[in-house]
């Protein structure tokens, strides 16, 4: 009787272990097959405390290159974020402090959002 039991539980177990393996296999699938709605390169400014021109570039796989100039502290800056669905995940530039928050969602093909550099703000656009 107790060998009934035993073999009942390694079946279930076994059974649960596969079904985890082939939940994954298609997760990763899906994964390697995914392109971003919001691929593409996007230009606009940014405004407030500093302004200047942004040039923001979405890869296939939500990786996003944020490149900024300054027009008032003459400062251009490149750095590294990345989309979470449409939202930025709001990374900052390890050089200066410089960060967007936002997201790509709109009705009208121009998106907005704010930006932030220590003290100083202000709001930024860009169209794709």
């Amino acid at each position: 009787m107790k060998f009934r039991y035993y073999f009942y539980c390694l079946s279930l177990v076994l059974f649960v272990s596969c079904e985890q393996i082939v939940d994954t296999y298609y997760e990763n699938r899906e994964s390697e097959n995914y392109v971003s709605p919001y691929k593409g390169t996007y230009f606009g400014s940014f405004s407030g405390d500093d302004n200047g021109s942004l040039k923001i570039e979405v890869s296939e796989k939500d990786n996003v290159t944020i490149t900024r100039r300054s027009t008032i502290s003459n400062v251009d800056d490149v750095f590294y974020d990345a989309l979470n669905r449409s939202t930025f995940n709001g990374n900052t530039s390890p050089v200066t402090g410089f960060r967007l928050s936002g997201n790509l969602v709109s009705q009208n093909n121009t998106y907005t959002g704010i930006w932030r550099q220590g003290q100083f703000s202000g709001n930024w656009t860009i169209k794709k």
